[in-house]
């Protein structure tokens, strides 16, 4: 994938970010895939997980570019500040108009997807999707946390929130991680007391196919070492259009359900058929897409026939 300096400034300026040089672009690509700054630059101007992580990332280039072209600029050890970024403990409260209620009824739309995320800039989990290879013929500068990744989703509700992210389960499959967590307050959300699950490898075309509805619903139980957590998605209608509705579950715990709009689902489905390539590089989206739609057919096909 060929990402010129000109495609990537329209990019950066339409997301409001101001342009770049070519060696700053240049170092981003060494840094990381083509396909995944690509991803995020053109995001950035509609997501502000993936506006995020553009200036995270380009933060540090600019900055040591600065360094480089000052001619007398003098190094000392003492100047270096060692101390970790500040993440916050939780992500940026939930727009809270027009949501459906916690006692949530069936005949109610989900909130405004354009509204909500303005009020929202969610920090990505502390989660990497992949376990760092042993040995790198060009070790990545350090300022390049992998971790932030643009790799997830958040969908606000007014009891609740969750967070979609790419992970991987301990045998190497790639998959989605989830995790809810209820209000505490006006627009906050305890992510101490979350719910965390990861989809499984038999589980993931499934949740895939509920996405993409072609599967009306699916509910899966017995999930951690405790045997005790679950998720349920189900596709919803009202009079305006359709969505889902998703709950989370832990025994002990309080029910994590939120209405995700169809623009949450979109991202979410982005990130499901991206976890399903991972699994399948020698096919292409279009091919996992059609592989998708003759599976639900199977899963729904009686067992007379």
């Amino acid at each position: 994938m060929t990402l010129t300096l000109t495609e990537t400034n329209a990019l950066l300026t339409k997301a409001g970010i101001e342009p770049i040089e070519s060696s700053i672009l240049q170092k981003m690509l060494a840094s990381f895939k083509p396909a995944l700054v690509m991803s995020a630059l053109k995001g950035a101007s509609k997501d502000v997980g993936a506006k995020r992580w553009v200036l995270n990332n380009l933060e540090p280039l600019l900055a040591q570019t600065t360094q480089n072209q000052t001619p007398h600029a003098e190094y000392h050890e003492s100047d270096v500040d060692r101390s970790p970024r500040h993440v916050p403990d939780q992500p940026p409260a939930s727009y809270t108009e027009n949501v459906p209620p916690a006692n949530y009824q069936e005949d109610v739309a989900p909130d405004n997807y354009q509204e909500r995320q303005a009020h929202h800039e969610p920090e990505p989990q502390p989660r990497q999707s992949r376990e760092p290879q042993q040995s790198r013929q060009q070790p990545r500068p350090t300022t390049l946390d992998e971790s932030r990744e643009y790799r997830g989703h958040h969908v606000y509700g007014t009891a609740a929130a969750l967070y979609f992210a790419c992970s991987e389960t301990k045998a190497g499959v790639s998959t989605l991680s989830i995790d809810g967590a209820t209000s505490s307050g006006k627009r906050t959300f305890d992510w101490s007391k979350k719910v965390s699950l990861q989809v499984t490898q038999a589980e993931l075309p499934i949740v895939a196919a509920v996405l993409f509805g072609y599967i009306k619903s699916c509910e899966f139980k017995s999930h951690g070492p405790a045997k005790n957590k679950g998720f349920k998605i189900e596709v919803q209608s009202n009079t305006h259009e359709k969505y889902l509705f998703f709950n989370l579950m832990e025994a002990k715990k309080p029910m994590v359900s939120v209405p995700v709009s169809a623009e949450d689902a979109f991202y979410i489905r982005n990130l499901l058929v991206e976890q399903l390539l991972h699994n399948s590089p020698q096919l292409d989206s279009y091919s996992i897409i059609e592989n998708l739609k003759v599976f639900a057919r199977m899963k729904q096909q009686p067992n007379n026939q």
